[in-house]
């Protein structure tokens, strides 16, 4: 996957989120490629044929280029969505107009399955690192289609459910490193995660600072403790670019 130019990425500002996230989706049914993707953001949990084109034809595709709102938090929640290509980072943004990061996720992942379900706004906005197609499917056609008579009812309620599981239990994990780690264990926890997605060479996809914040500490901090892992001889650090040169002791600082 291309990496994002840090020249290009300092130089954008964050788009204000928009009124009406959904005002330019595509017609049901014309997401290419969401069949498979669907299949696998769903595992380990399955699907007969039927009932995944089923739900493959509900959906509808939004694209958008870097640094615009993808899903905002302004908007009501309806829908819940799945990144079909790209890279999005997710957070809020403070009362100063920051941005405050939670996480960075790539194509395949669900970007919000539980908002929809909330009857309110979405709970975070979502911003694109980069070109990116994404997927949604309303949740009043979900439940049209788990009402359908048939024996896939329960199988997609059940799925519908245990992905709302799923995410609730990262969520409380990434709270728990938060509380209970320090900046330090909290970078080797990021980067024990990065190396798992992108091998012993990992590339910021991301502004420092916005990694900083999905750590929830400041830029400086982030710097300093890049530094520090870098002079005990766990990683090498060159612009954007980052080696691990000890997986073993820099899983063992990650708890």
């Amino acid at each position: 996957m291309t990496s994002l130019s840090p020249a290009l990425n300092a130089s954008r500002r964050l788009s204000p989120p928009p009124l009406n996230a959904a005002a330019d989706l595509a017609p049901p049914g014309a997401c290419e490629g969401l069949r498979e993707t669907l299949r696998r953001a769903l595992l380990p949990w399955s699907l007969d044929d039927e009932l995944l084109d089923a739900w493959a034809s509900l959906g509808q595709e939004r694209r958008v280029l870097t640094d615009e709102v993808l899903v905002s938090s302004q908007c009501q929640a309806d829908r819940l969505w799945l990144l079909l290509d790209g890279v999005v980072r997710v957070g809020r943004y403070d009362r100063q107009g920051g941005w405050r990061q939670s996480r960075l996720l790539e194509a395949g992942r669900w970007i919000d399955v539980s908002s929809a379900w909330l009857g309110g706004m979405y709970l975070e906005d979502v911003l694109a690192s980069q070109p990116a197609r994404a997927c949604c499917f309303d949740v009043a056609d979900l439940l049209a289609l788990s009402s359908r008579p048939g024996g896939g009812r329960q199988a997609l309620a059940s799925t519908l459910l245990a992905l709302q599981s799923r995410e609730l239990v990262r969520w409380m994990d990434q709270g728990q490193q938060r509380v209970l780690h320090d900046a330090t264990a909290r970078a080797a926890a990021w980067l024990v995660e990065q190396q798992e997605q992108q091998g012993l060479r990992i590339q910021l996809r991301e502004r420092k600072k916005y990694i900083a914040s999905q750590w929830g500490v400041a830029p400086e901090t982030f710097s300093r403790v890049m530094r520090q892992l870098e002079s005990l001889g766990l990683i090498r650090m060159q612009g954007y670019e980052v080696e691990v040169l000890d997986p073993a002791q820099l899983a063992r600082l990650a708890g």
